[in-house]
C-alpha cells in the first residue's frame, strides 16, 4: 500500500471517471440526435426506441424476479432437509443412548459425561455433513447464471439496435463481471450440554443404583431433545444468511449490467421527448450546447485515455 496505494487509487478514479464520461456522452448523443429530428419521424423514432428499450429493461427486471423466486425454492428446499436432519439425528442419538444406557449400568455421574460426548461428537459430525452437502453458493450461481444469459444478449441488442436506428456511433460496453455469490461460510458444529443437573454429583454417588440410573437417563434425554437440534439450526441460519446475501450479490450485478447497457439510452430518450416542445431557436441552441459539452468530454476522454 506504501508503494502502490496511491497509484491504485488514481487508477481506480480515473476508470470511474472515464466510465461516467463515456456513459453521459452515450446519452447526449441519443438525445443530440432525436432533437434534431424535429418532424414525424423522430416521434416515430422516439416510440420505437422506448418499445425497443423499455422491453430489454423489463426482462432484467424479470430475471431479478426470476433470482428471488429460485433462492425461495432454495430456502424451502434448506428448511425441508433441515428438518429431515433433525429428525435423522434425534433417532439416532436415541440409538446410542439406549446402546450405551446398557452398556453403562450404574448410571455415575461419570457415565453420564462418557454418554453424553458420544452422543455429542455423533451430532457434530452429522450436522457438519448436513451443512456440507447443502452446496447453496453453487446451486445460487447457477441460477444467477441461467436468469442472465437471455437478458444480457437482450440487452446488448437493445444498445445495438439504437445506433443502428439512430445511425449514431455509441461507445462499447465492456461486459461487467459474472454474477459470483459469496462462497458458503465455513460453520463449526458444537453441542453444549445446556441444561442443568437436577440432582449434584455428590447426591447421586449416595443415590441407589436403581434411582441413579433412572435420574441420569431421564437427564440425558431431556438434554438429548435440545442439544441435537441446535447445531442443526445454527448451520440453518448460516446457510439462509450466505443464501440472503447470495440472491442480493445477483441482482446488483443484473441490475449494474442493465444499467451499463441502456440506462444512458434511456434518459436520452427521456430528456429528448421532454425537450421536443421547445421551440425551433431553443432547439438549434441545445444542440450548440451540446457541441460544447461533447468537446469537453472528448478531452477528458482522451486525458483519461493513459490512466
Amino acid at each position: 500500500m506504501e508503494s502502490h496505494g496511491s497509484a491504485h487509487a488514481l487508477a481506480s478514479t480515473a476508470r470511474a471517471l472515464r466510465r461516467e464520461a463515456t456513459v453521459l456522452r452515450d446519452a447526449l448523443r441519443v438525445q443530440e440526435e432525436l432533437l434534431r429530428r424535429r418532424d414525424e419521424q423522430g416521434t416515430a423514432t422516439i416510440a420505437a426506441l422506448s418499445e425497443i428499450l423499455g422491453r430489454a429493461g423489463n426482462r432484467a427486471r424479470a430475471a431479478v424476479d426470476h433470482l428471488h423466486g429460485e433462492a425461495r425454492r432454495l430456502r424451502g428446499r434448506l428448511d425441508e432437509t433441515h428438518e429431515k436432519a433433525v429428525a435423522g439425528a434425534l433417532a439416532a442419538s436415541a440409538q446410542i443412548l439406549a446402546e450405551l444406557s446398557e452398556r453403562h449400568g450404574d448410571g455415575s455421574p461419570e457415565d453420564l459425561e462418557s454418554v453424553r460426548s458420544t452422543v455429542a461428537d455423533a451430532t457434530r459430525v452429522r450436522a457438519q455433513d448436513w451443512f456440507a452437502a447443502a452446496d447453496l453458493d453453487t446451486a445460487m450461481r447457477q441460477a444467477a447464471v441461467r436468469a442472465m444469459e437471455s437478458p444480457r444478449a437482450e440487452l446488448a441488442q437493445a444498445r445495438w439496435s439504437t445506433g443502428e436506428l439512430l445511425q449514431v456511433e455509441l461507445s462499447d460496453v465492456v461486459d461487467l463481471p459474472g454474477v459470483e455469490p459469496p462462497r458458503t461460510p465455513s460453520f463449526e458444529a458444537s453441542v453444549h450440554p445446556g441444561w442443568e443437573e437436577l440432582v449434584s454429583a455428590a447426591v447421586k454417588r449416595r443415590l441407589p443404583a436403581r434411582l441413579r440410573r433412572r435420574q441420569v437417563l431421564r437427564e440425558l434425554e431431556g438434554w438429548r431433545q435440545t442439544a441435537v437440534p441446535r447445531p442443526f439450526g445454527r448451520a440453518r441460519s448460516t446457510l439462509q444468511d450466505s443464501l440472503r446475501e447470495a440472491d442480493r450479490a445477483a441482482e446488483r450485478s443484473i441490475e449494474a449490467t442493465r444499467t451499463e447497457h441502456i440506462a444512458a439510452l434511456q434518459q436520452g430518450v427521456a430528456a429528448a421527448q421532454h425537450e421536443r416542445g421547445r421551440s425551433g431557436a431553443a432547439i438549434v441552441s441545445a444542440l450548440a450546447y451540446f457541441a460544447q459539452r461533447f468537446s469537453t468530454l472528448d478531452k477528458v476522454l482522451t486525458l483519461l485515455a493513459s490512466r
